[in-house]
């Protein structure tokens, strides 16, 4: 199936930022809410379901038709550990070197074609996934917000760029084109890849 746009959603400790951009890259709309208290509290989100329905009273509820739209989401960036492999070694090691967490508790996501690796904690990783369902919106990326402002920088060079919404507007470029960025991360369960 083939979708005329895709969403973005950016998570804060306070806000939530949405952003709709068009195939071709425009940005169709953007809005922001203001959190209540106790949703997301140090970059988790603490109420999966209390998030969820937030999300569903505030966005879903009055655009019905946009829910099946492809969705990617921001992980922020203090729960992500940036790390690099190296050649020829194997990344179990070489990431064990770089995160003071036991790969088992992680989420791993690897850049292909670069040694460029990205690590949240698992918890962190369910946290923001189990807020949101499968049945209200069509979740395909997960990313930390700095990829998701990279592909903002990168796409949208041209354009102005000093607003809160960069991350939002990256996230649902991504969104847009499932195919055009399968080369970015998404993050898989250590123990389920090999190398």
């Amino acid at each position: 199936m083939i979708f005329s746009s895709g969403l973005g959603i950016d998570v804060t400790d306070s806000y939530v930022r949405l952003a709709r951009v068009s195939f071709f890259g425009r940005v169709i709309e953007t809005k922001e809410w203001k959190l209540p208290d106790g949703l997301v509290v140090d970059d988790l989100v603490v109420a999966p379901k209390g998030f969820q329905a937030f999300i569903i009273t505030s966005y879903i509820d009055e655009h019905k038709r946009f829910r099946r739209l492809p969705t990617a989401m921001t992980i922020p960036e203090s729960r992500v550990f940036d790390a690099s492999t190296q050649e020829g070694v194997p990344l179990n090691i070489s990431l064990q070197k770089q995160i003071p967490f036991p790969l088992s508790e992680m989420m791993v996501a690897k850049e292909v074609g670069s040694s460029r690796v990205q690590v949240v904690e698992k918890s962190a990783y369910e946290s923001f996934v189990s807020a949101i369902d499968s049945g209200h919106m069509n979740l395909r990326f997960v990313v930390s917000r700095i990829v998701a402002f990279e592909q903002f920088v990168l796409y949208f060079k041209q354009k102005e760029t000093n607003n809160q919404f960069e991350a939002a507007i990256g996230a649902a470029f991504l969104a847009a084109h499932p195919w055009r960025f399968r080369h970015l991360f998404h993050f898989f369960t250590y123990e389920s890849k090999r190398n």
